[in-house]
């Protein structure tokens, strides 16, 4: 299957261009991913799927999504868990991880990634540099209490976050309700159709709850003994990553290891604005 070629849209305008300069097929309710454009938005689109046409990989990545759903609500301190990037723009190739955002309990991160990363592992699912298509990314951790991912924006023109933090689509979700859409409202300064609540729709399960298994790894020590442990992990860990770096910091110059926030996905950001703005130059 052809996607859509948005590049032929030949829109003369801001409104679009993200997805023609990222070959991606333009969401069915399109006017509401309009860039500082006030377009009408169709409010009927609404729960079902959000292209015309579909990546003729996400059947089966979404099978094995479904697969693995129950697996969510076993990780210790994990509060909520958003596919992102390829799978949410709907532009999947054959050799695609699945890249996931995960927010955590507060004073969690490095402690919930580590365990997540056992689990994942124990069961074959987590990617690796080796063994990636298909696998669950864990590229992107941050803490309850920074969910507004305003404060990692490049600089006030980073268009490639704000099409990222609009196309997120909730996988688990602790307590029934995502809160990361209204946790951005600074989206639409750039966005300003867009409703702050989940605007794709991929027929994934969305599962809330939390198993025996996580409320007891949470619960079996004090918080203050988890308190340090995460202190433990993150002296370790943390000095182990400046070691990698000092290395070849160019190669790692989009990674961000701190207390609140481990992001180490490689960053494209700054090229993809680039390219979005030259026409205005």
């Amino acid at each position: 299957m052809s996607h859509q070629n948005v590049k032929n849209e030949q829109h003369e305008d801001k409104a679009f261009r993200f997805y023609q300069i990222m070959w991606y097929p333009i969401p069915k309710n399109g006017n509401a991913f309009a860039y500082c454009s006030k377009l009408s938005v169709d409010k009927k689109w609404n729960g079902e799927f959000s292209r015309n046409e579909k990546s003729e990989y996400l059947d089966e990545y979404i099978s094995y999504i479904n697969k693995w759903w129950w697996i969510f609500s076993y990780l210790p301190f994990v509060k909520e868990i958003y596919l992102a990037n390829s799978i949410t723009f709907n532009s999947l190739s054959s050799e695609s991880d699945i890249d996931l955002f995960v927010v955590c309990k507060r004073g969690r991160v490095w402690t919930s990634r580590l365990l997540v990363s056992f689990l994942m592992m124990f069961f074959w699912i987590k990617r690796s540099k080796k063994d990636y298509i298909k696998k669950f990314c864990l590229s992107f951790f941050v803490d309850e209490d920074n969910e507004n991912l305003k404060s990692i924006m490049l600089w006030s023109k980073d268009v490639y976050l704000v099409y990222w933090v609009a196309h997120l689509v909730p996988l688990y979700v602790e307590n029934w309700e995502p809160t990361i859409y209204n946790r951005n409202p600074w989206v639409k300064t750039y966005l300003p159709n867009i409703d702050l609540k989940q605007n794709i729709f991929l027929w994934n399960k969305l599962f809330s709850w939390k198993r025996i298994f996580k409320k007891s790894v949470e619960s079996i020590f004090s918080e203050n003994l988890w308190d340090r442990f995460e202190n433990f992990v993150q002296e370790k860990w943390g000095s182990r990553m400046k070691k990698i770096i000092a290395k070849n910091p160019d190669a790692h110059k989009w990674t961000v290891y701190e207390k609140w926030m481990l992001k180490f996905y490689k960053d494209m950001r700054k090229y993809y604005s680039d390219l979005f703005f030259w026409r205005d130059n």
